[in-house]
């Protein structure tokens, strides 16, 4: 009487247990370095924004007198664009400054009147109030806020990328 072999099927080879581990750990640990990718993005998207947010808010105003306003004409790959221009005149510690910037985050225009219509307030001879960056006189807004606006996706998007690439590349490619 001989005795034979299990069939190939009935019997677990070790060698697909150890893949399935594997598989499974390399699963988790690219599923966690991605969480963890995101929530790096994210806490950096948040920092930036706090860190921008409000920069010319804090500087110091003085009054100012509108010299002229306009709207520029540009053109750029999405059609013509248009800008509300603002020229002002500030004095400081006996120093005679100018500027043109009414915000820092301004948006452009698709059509004329949008733009016009932004420029409204700001009457040639009006006084309003210039804030200016203490440590750059010559740096000055009309009206303070966001230096820049951060969109959190391309900040999530690239940290992630660069932390997979980092961090998960070399591990997988050990594999």
């Amino acid at each position: 009487m001989s005795i034979s072999a299990c069939p190939v099927l009935a019997c677990p080879n070790l060698m697909n247990s150890i893949q399935i581990v594997a598989d499974r750990s390399v699963t988790e640990l690219v599923l966690g370095s991605a969480l963890c990718a995101l929530a790096c993005g994210a806490a950096l998207s948040v920092w930036l924004w706090i860190r921008f947010n409000g920069e010319t808010g804090a500087w110091p105003g003085i009054e100012g007198i509108i010299l002229e306003r306009s709207v520029a004409i540009e053109r750029n790959a999405d059609g013509q664009i248009y800008r509300p221009v603002v020229r002002y005149k500030y004095e400081l510690e006996g120093k005679l400054y100018q500027g043109s910037c009414i915000e820092w985050s301004i948006a452009d225009h698709r059509n004329y009147t949008g733009a016009r219509q932004r420029l409204d307030k700001y009457d040639p001879g009006q006084r309003v109030k210039v804030h200016y960056d203490p440590a750059n006189p010559t740096m000055s807004v009309l009206q303070p806020g966001p230096a820049i606006f951060i969109f959190p996706t391309p900040v999530i998007a690239v940290t992630s990328i660069v932390y997979v690439m980092l961090i998960v590349g070399p591990v997988l490619f050990k594999l």
